[in-house]
């Protein structure tokens, strides 16, 4: 896994400052980057993972585990989930948030290419849904190059396992991870998405359920940078 820069830990005190007052994040992350020499993984870290002490916590309060959901719908954001986990079972850096979500430093966008751990994360999804009584959903952007592949290993991984399971693709994918079900409950999604995750009511961190829970492994905590450097 790779190591951040020494000055890494200062760079995220700084960005903390400036989002807490309000500065727009992607100059502030430029500034403070560019202030202590930082390179693009150590960007994007900053980018993805540090964030102003409100949202982080109004995030943090929607977070719930597998166990308080088990008669609750779940709609997962495969793209997201799937890419995150596949990176931390291929060794590339995977962090947890100041807002409590894993993400990773991976841009593959609409050129993400399934590859031989891909499988592999969907079946680990799939099995660390066993106990659930209730329909799980997987929602992919059907203009993703990768969809039809992904949606072939979600299939087949959730044939295996004979549970009421459902994989569907959309377009603009945002409103059908965030709907209702039929009895008006609203579903718990699983993802990292920002933009998501701002606008759910009930979110699960499927990535870290897994790595920790199943794994039995850690997650690299940007939080605890902050804490163990003064912050």
């Amino acid at each position: 896994m790779a190591e951040l820069n020494t000055f890494f830990p200062s760079a995220a005190h700084d960005l903390l400052f400036l989002l807490d007052r309000g500065y727009p994040k992607t100059p502030a992350v430029d500034l403070v980057a560019n202030r202590y020499r930082l390179g693009g993984m150590e960007r994007m870290v900053l980018y993805r993972g540090i964030f102003d002490r409100g949202s982080a916590s109004e995030r943090k309060k929607k977070r719930v585990g597998l166990d308080t959901i088990i008669s609750s719908p779940l709609h997962i954001d495969g793209f997201n989930v799937t890419i995150t986990l596949e990176s931390y079972l291929r060794g590339l850096f995977v962090f947890r948030a100041t807002d409590g979500y894993v993400r990773d430093v991976s841009e593959f966008h609409g050129g993400y290419k399934t590859n031989d751990t891909t499988q592999h994360s969907v079946d680990l999804m799939a099995g660390s849904l066993l106990q659930r009584n209730a329909k799980t959903v997987f929602v992919l952007k059907s203009c993703m190059d990768a969809c039809t592949d992904l949606v072939a290993m979600i299939e087949r991984s959730i044939k295996r396992l004979r549970r009421d399971f459902e994989v569907k693709t959309e377009k603009n994918p945002d409103d059908l991870l965030l709907e209702r079900s039929d009895t008006h409950a609203q579903a718990v999604v699983a993802t990292a998405d920002t933009e998501i995750l701002d606008r759910a009511d009930r979110a699960v961190d499927l990535v870290s359920l897994i790595v920790e829970k199943k794994l039995k492994k850690t997650v690299f905590d940007l939080e605890r940078v902050l804490t163990d450097t003064g912050g």
